[in-house]
């Protein structure tokens, strides 16, 4: 599931996490306590078909959903419990019985594991419908006492994110007029102003550089902006490591294109014993996507068939040094906070994350505030880094490209003029 604008994230954490926790028990009661497999006890259909129905319940209808549905809503969610508990109702004169049994310990070791299973779910489900009652009684009272979500005016159609200094200084060229807003009470930003070159007077950006890299750094900037100064539209442009497994005739310069960002460290971390020998670490993938804006998204693909990209890399002043044709690749972007300088590494992350166009350390940040904003001037996102390397010392670049103060601002460039022209073509009042 797709993080989406919620008023019961609590609801959901707390939905998610026992699902993922309890997966390996519900599965291995699924996959054993069944017919055909020996068991001889009494009633035993009633015990495989609960198993069964119970399985089917939380995994099929509910954590499938939960992972790869991104237009899920809160009803939805709401929807999910409380059909969870119906059909639990309707089991009540079966769960009762083996709620006696349970009470005077006549259960046998099958028995009694199912019995232990169809309490914990049903359990969990009644305590989960008392939070999201709760979280929507707060959310209830919040609007009802707050100021009107739409009462600040949008001053800037566009607000921009940055991070190094190369890509600060990329997104400086792209404006014009550019001045320093003075500094308001209790934000640490330091944020400029002017208007897209070739634009619209219309088109009024907000540029900000983050503090620090990384995804928090990147989430409090981003936030920190939308609360202040209201863009209808927030962008991140830049320099990221390409993933030459996934885009076979990538080069250094193409653009890729954030349809959404998956930030790599969100793992269960295990360990396995085997014998004698140390434990194995496992790590299982609990990944949240965080998606770039759908209607964005598209239009900034259509703009590439224009005939813009060639255009964009006539315009490089060393364009001498880049032969290949500058292409522009959509795709998920991983975001971890680790500055990334190892093949082997970068190849396994991006082995585990099926997609994965690309490595960064702020997309995942950057969304993810964009997501959770929750006033009425939500802004929408997108974010575009050009390949500068790829994750590795050892990468053999053409000549000329050795050198990352050559391939970076060349990077910078790339993405923060598409990111203009696109903008001038396509968000123009």
């Amino acid at each position: 599931m797709s993080i989406q604008l919620t008023q019961i994230p609590r609801t959901i954490d707390t939905l998610t996490n026992f699902l993922e926790n309890k997966k390996d028990e519900y599965r291995s009661a699924y996959e054993n306590i069944r017919s055909g497999q020996g068991w001889k006890i009494q009633n035993g259909e009633f015990y495989f078909e609960a198993v069964n129905s119970l399985y089917n319940h939380l995994y099929t209808k509910i954590y499938e959903p939960l992972l790869t549905d991104s237009a899920l809503t809160d009803s939805d969610i709401t929807g999910f419990i409380d059909d969870f508990l119906y059909w639990a109702a309707q089991e009540k004169k079966k769960i009762s019985d083996l709620d006696e049994l349970a009470h005077f310990g006549i259960l046998t070791t099958i028995n009694s594991h199912v019995h232990s299973l169809l309490y914990s779910a049903f359990n969990k489900f009644k305590q989960l419908r008392d939070i999201y009652r709760e979280e929507q009684k707060l959310a209830k009272n919040y609007i009802s006492t707050a100021k009107p979500p739409t009462a600040r005016k949008q001053t800037y159609k566009i607000g921009i994110v940055t991070v190094t200094e190369e890509e600060h200084n990329a997104a400086l060229e792209i404006l014009s007029g550019v001045k320093i807003i003075p500094p308001k009470e209790n934000n640490a930003f330091t944020y400029r102003t002017g208007h897209l070159k070739g634009g619209k007077k219309g088109i009024k950006v907000i540029l900000v550089q983050c503090l620090h890299q990384g995804a928090a750094a990147a989430a409090v900037a981003t936030s920190q902006m939308i609360t202040s100064h209201s863009p209808e539209i927030m962008a991140m442009i830049g320099h990221a490591a390409g993933n030459k497994s996934k885009m076979k005739k990538c080069s250094v310069g193409d653009i890729m294109l954030a349809k959404e960002s998956i930030d790599f460290e969100q793992v269960t971390i295990t360990e396995q014993s085997a014998g004698d020998n140390p434990p194995e670490i496992i790590e299982k993938p609990k990944k949240r996507p965080v998606p770039a804006n759908t209607t964005l998204v598209t239009s900034a693909l259509q703009f590439k068939s224009t005939g813009i990209l060639q255009q964009i890399k006539d315009g490089y002043p060393d364009k001498a040094l880049f032969e290949a044709e500058l292409k522009l690749f959509p795709g998920i972007i991983v975001s971890g906070s680790a500055m990334v300088r190892s093949e082997t590494w970068f190849n396994k992350v991006m082995a585990d994350n099926p997609g994965a166009i690309g490595w960064d350390m702020e997309i995942f940040g950057f969304y993810y505030a964009i997501e959770n904003t929750t006033f009425g001037n939500k802004p929408k996102g997108i974010a575009m880094k050009s390949i500068s390397d790829y994750g590795s010392k050892k990468t053999k670049y053409p000549e000329g490209l050795e050198d990352h103060t050559v391939r970076v601002p060349y990077a910078c460039y790339t993405s923060a003029d598409f990111f203009r022209q696109f903008a001038i073509e396509n968000l123009g009042d």
